[in-house]
């Protein structure tokens, strides 16, 4: 067996010893603690409130020069309890809720829309609960204040803002509660007429915009900024926002285009309202001739189109958008456009003999579609020169010294021609052979068919003998009828001498046979005319 260490012994004892002193030790904490200490009560509320000197361990909340104080502060335990040991945050006398509203009713239960932090009784989101440097007490700039929670309103790219929203946002927002979406003070349109009181007097014109009349400024307007440059806070351009609505009226895929619609729509139109029909900018004529004033300077014409006189336009004119290529933005193509009021003009087109461009239908050919200087509409005050420039074998029969009145402008190719359009006879003639020339001869028709001796055994047809324009000269001899019957000529072996026709260096006198005979009336010897007439050339023959 193994023999024992005296430090053994030793260490065993000494711990027995440190134990039983602790022992000792704690019994008599507790004994004085129990027994002998003196015991403090807990702390309570001031005994006199008034004198309560909170500041002097909260000097942070000592009034500042310049700031907004919230009344109580002069008086802490308004709001607080005099320590802070109490059931509610921040030794609140009250829950919060309770606290702020039983200074400041709450308004959430009458208004139909509350701002959540108001409904939710968070007061200290928005206002600091002592002082602040701002108004009513916010715990930052109203703005910026705004902002940490409806940053989304705030579009840094949108170049046009509404003034208000670059200052307050109470402008035009309740910050509590109110009775409007949005928490406006106003509803739309009233409250933006607040400050658009010049837009709220066109209410009294006659055309109103639909969203306008029915209050919706936010149909087209945007509350707090647009991207639109220059415009009054359009929620986007403007053709594309009138488009939006009008697109399917317009008929954007037509090929012609009026070149306003290309723009902007109010270049022809107002916004809001107007005096006049489809909210146009002036009435037309005038608001055509804004841009069409050649077409303004035809009024000075002698004859005019009679939708051009009355000023109607879209008479004829589609405003937006037409079908018809090359034709100045004509409702129809032509003729069906001007058939669907010269119903007269559609009924010739049953004639047999058409005029080529009635025909074609090409009206434009010898009417003007605005004013002209001669009836009808035709371009050329010169009834023959208009004709002439499309038949110019009439203009050079016309050079003749011996011509139709025709030729010498007397009277208009009309004369012997239908209105040009159409005719059931050749030529277009009003009538056919005699009867045409009737018309105007009829003296001289009636008595060649009624004289007891005609011509030749009366000629049936007028144009044997005339030309219809104009003849080089009235000489019967240079026609198939009686040839060789002037000057001198042989015949069966005997030689004859007539009556010299043409020039005469005797009388200075051009002679032609009608200056002895006559076509159309009857007479016993060769057609000569009655009475002596040879002395109204050889006057020196008289005795």
């Amino acid at each position: 067996m193994r023999k024992r260490s005296k430090y053994a012994v030793f260490n065993r004892k000494g711990f027995v010893f440190l134990v039983a002193g602790a022992v000792v030790v704690v019994g008599a904490l507790i004994t004085y603690t129990l027994f002998i200490m003196p015991i403090e009560k807990p702390p309570g509320p001031i005994a006199d409130p008034a004198k309560a000197n909170c500041l002097e361990c909260h000097a942070e909340m000592k009034p500042k020069t310049g700031y907004v104080a919230h009344a109580p502060l002069s008086n802490c335990t308004a709001c607080h309890t005099s320590h802070p040991i109490g059931s509610y945050e921040s030794a609140l006398v009250k829950p919060l809720k309770e606290l702020c509203f039983s200074c400041h009713p709450d308004e959430s239960g009458k208004a139909k829309v509350a701002h959540g932090p108001y409904k939710q009784a968070n007061c200290l989101s928005c206002h600091d609960a002592h002082q602040s440097p701002y108004p009513a007490i916010l715990a930052q700039e109203e703005r910026k204040l705004c902002l940490t929670c409806h940053a989304k309103v705030e579009i840094a790219g949108d170049p046009v803002r509404h003034e208000p929203f670059t200052q307050s946002c109470i402008s035009c927002h309740e910050p509590h509660a109110g009775n409007f979406a949005g928490l406006l003070a106003a509803g739309t349109p009233e409250g933006c007429y607040t400050c658009h009181a010049e837009t709220k007097a066109e209410l009294a014109k006659n055309t109103r915009h639909s969203p306008f009349a029915a209050g919706s400024c936010l149909d087209c307007h945007k509350a707090h900024s647009s991207p639109v440059e220059g415009a009054a806070l359009l929620a986007k351009a403007e053709r594309s926002l009138c488009l939006d609505c009008h697109a399917s009226a317009l008929g954007l895929a037509n090929p012609v285009v009026h070149k306003p619609l290309e723009g902007d729509c109010s270049t022809c139109h107002k916004s809001h309202a107007t005096d006049t029909g489809s909210l146009l900018a002036k009435r037309t004529p005038d608001l055509c001739y804004t841009c069409h004033l050649s077409t303004r300077a035809e009024l000075s014409q002698f004859r005019k189109h009679d939708p051009f006189a009355r000023g109607n336009c879209t008479a004829c004119h589609a405003a937006h958008t037409s079908t018809v290529r090359g034709q100045a933005l004509l409702a129809q193509r032509t003729p069906a456009l001007c058939y669907g009021c010269h119903q007269n003009v559609l009924a010739e087109q049953k004639l047999t003999i058409k005029h080529k461009p009635f025909a074609a239908g090409d009206c434009a050919s010898c009417h003007a579609s605005h004013a002209a200087p001669a009836m009808n509409l035709l371009a050329y005050a010169n009834r023959g020169s208009f004709c002439q420039s499309c038949h110019p074998e009439t203009k050079t029969a016309s050079g003749h010294s011996l011509g139709h009145p025709l030729a010498t402008n007397k009277i208009n190719c009309s004369g012997c021609h239908t209105r040009t359009h159409a005719s059931p006879n050749p030529n277009l003639l009003r009538a056919r052979g005699n009867n045409l020339c009737s018309t105007c001869h009829s003296g001289a028709v009636t008595a060649y068919f009624t004289g007891d001796t005609t011509h030749a055994s009366r000629i049936a047809n007028c144009g044997t003998c005339h030309i219809t324009a104009a003849a080089p000269a009235a000489t019967c001899a240079q026609a198939s009828c009686h040839p060789q019957r002037t000057g001198t000529y042989i015949s069966g072996g005997v030689e004859y001498l007539n009556h010299p026709t043409g020039g005469s260096t005797v009388t200075g006198q051009a002679l032609s046979c009608a200056s002895c005979h006559d076509f159309h009336l009857p007479a016993a010897d060769q057609r000569l005319r009655s009475g002596n007439f040879c002395l109204d050339c050889h006057a020196e023959l008289q005795y």
